[in-house]
């Protein structure tokens, strides 16, 4: 049976050791955040590391009746509150919660034991038969009937999935003790910019100790990860079609309108605009609004088949930028359509729009529908607006497909940089 516990110290390293005094070298880190403690409002607070942290308790190391020594300004321990036993199928709802257990597919299960093992209180629930595969037990809440049921059934698998994932990922304790100095500063920055922990502890540990060298070395290791930038290229004379797609709010028109600008008031290249994107309201009207002000052709296409006339007023065109609908990647249908439409352009390059303010378990699902419809190129949006451009680091890491912008405003055509021009130390470590 796992047991989850939060730890709060000054700092990461006394937490990390309040951890592993009372759980062992196996505890799996679920979380690492700065919190506030104390103040008035949340103003003069002290700042704190606070580590979420699970531990199966049939592996911790037997713990005598006096409590280890805590380091000066840690508090004490937080134990998760029992789970209850899951209802059966159709029961009715009963009283509110909404904890949950985990246990790997492969543990045995636990036998049943008249008395509790000597230490601090621990997440309990029901006894899995033998064989049988682990089951996260849930209480509900009188406001959920029936039908919610299946729902929340649902909820508890993503749970699941995101929770192995992460113990498939889970940073080694031991390593973690030995980071110092500047790795260790290194790995803190990472962690809070959203980087994941396997990552981020992969990278600190290959930056070392001291600063002056270390940063030389972060710097080298960011870019091998992040790759080389792969930005249009374009010459006079020889037509290049470009598709930008992506979810809604992404940013995909904007970044056309600063694409557009650049190869045409910059480069001094000829480009035509196509526009399949007649579902949100006014989208056109930007466009045209950006067409008019550039003075270049802008066409509308409302189905697939009117894409061979929109690139054949364009058959003199250097570049020709297509901007089509935001479409969810939930939603079977619509991508369906963005796939015919790509499949009667059949465009030279595919660029993937990705806002940096995604959550990253939406991101993964959406890449994972995104990319097999021919995605050869990533663009970064919002910048300026996320505290975690980790998401980046973390996308290139599993995914090899280049970036070739990333964009931070909504100034067009200044807030565009090529990936080649990006600082990657300076954007992940926020110096």
């Amino acid at each position: 049976m796992m047991q989850v516990k939060k730890y709060m110290a000054p700092t990461y390293a006394e937490a990390l050791i309040l951890a592993k005094n009372e759980l062992g070298t196996d505890a799996v880190i679920v979380e690492s955040r700065k919190v506030r403690v104390g103040g008035i409002f949340g103003l003069f607070g002290r700042e704190m590391t606070e580590l979420t942290v699970a531990a199966d308790e049939r592996s911790q190391p037997y713990r005598s009746a006096r409590p280890a020594a805590r380091p000066r300004g840690a508090a004490a321990p937080y134990t998760a509150p029992a789970a209850g036993p899951e209802p059966a199928a159709g029961a009715a709802p009963a009283a509110m919660g909404a904890s949950v257990s985990w246990a790997p597919a492969s543990a045995p299960a636990a036998p049943a034991t008249p008395a509790a093992a000597p230490g601090p209180a621990a997440a309990s629930g029901p006894v899995a038969s033998e064989g049988a595969a682990p089951a996260a037990a849930v209480a509900f809440t009188p406001a959920h009937g029936a039908a919610d049921l299946a729902g929340l059934r649902r909820e508890i698998a993503d749970l699941r999935l995101a929770v192995s994932r992460l113990v498939e990922a889970r940073p080694d304790p031991a390593a973690l003790m030995e980071l110092k100095g500047y790795a260790l500063k290194v790995y803190e920055r990472l962690l809070d910019a959203g980087v994941d922990d396997g990552l981020a502890l992969a990278i600190s540990r290959r930056v070392g100790t001291h600063a002056t060298k270390g940063r030389a070395l972060l710097r080298a290791e960011l870019n091998q990860i992040m790759g080389p930038g792969a930005p249009i290229q374009v010459e006079a004379g020889r037509r290049r079609v470009v598709a930008l797609i992506g979810p809604t709010g992404v940013g995909k028109t904007t970044t056309l309108a600063k694409l557009a600008a650049h190869f045409a008031l910059e480069r001094g290249l000829k480009v035509g605009l196509i526009t399949a994107d007649t579902f949100r309201i006014a989208a056109v009207d930007q466009l045209r609004t950006y067409a008019d002000i550039l003075a270049i052709p802008l066409f509308t296409v409302e189905r697939p088949t009117d894409v061979h006339q929109a690139l054949a007023h364009n058959a003199d065109a250097d570049l020709v930028l297509m901007d089509t609908g935001g479409r969810s990647h939930k939603d079977d249908e619509r991508m369906a359509e963005l796939e015919e439409l790509l499949a009667a352009a059949q465009p030279d390059e595919v660029h993937l729009v990705v806002s940096l303010n995604t959550n990253p378990r939406d991101a993964r699902r959406m890449l994972e529908r995104y990319l097999p419809l021919g995605v050869n190129r990533f663009i970064f949006t919002k910048a300026d607006e996320t505290s975690a451009p980790g998401l980046m680091l973390n996308i290139r890491a599993q995914w090899d497909v280049p970036i070739s912008y990333v964009t931070h405003g909504q100034s067009v055509p200044d807030d565009l940089r090529p990936a080649d021009t990006v600082d990657y130390s300076k954007l992940f470590m926020g110096a």
